[in-house]
């Protein structure tokens, strides 16, 4: 389960791009074709978190959510359906929700 700062900061994030962009988005990092491991050596970016999520193209497509290229590459942002309540951060984060954890991740524990 992610941390109560980590749900706060993805609805900051959220209603920022809303701001901005009209859509509620969260930004997440993506390698078509590429491992977490991968993803990791590849972006400087990813080695300052501290908390991490994952999750699965096809997840996302099987949900009806979109993803869109923005800015740099491997960066993404995820269309999210209204601002952040707690029925959406169940979706997104609950047990069989979209975003995994680590435990749930199994190439993450080979890194």
């Amino acid at each position: 389960m992610l941390s109560p700062k980590a749900r706060v900061a993805l609805g900051n994030q959220m209603r920022i791009c809303h701001a901005r962009f009209g859509v509620y988005g969260a930004s997440f990092m993506a390698g078509p074709g590429k491992t977490v491991s991968d993803l990791f050596r590849e972006s400087q970016v990813l080695q300052g978190y501290t908390e991490y999520r994952f999750t699965t193209v096809e997840q996302i497509e099987e949900r009806g959510y979109k993803m869109y290229a923005t800015f740099d590459v491997p960066h993404y942002t995820l269309e999210l359906p209204r601002a952040l309540d707690d029925d959406l951060w169940e979706e997104l984060t609950g047990s069989g929700g979209l975003l995994m954890g680590p435990e749930r991740a199994p190439e993450w524990r080979a890194l």
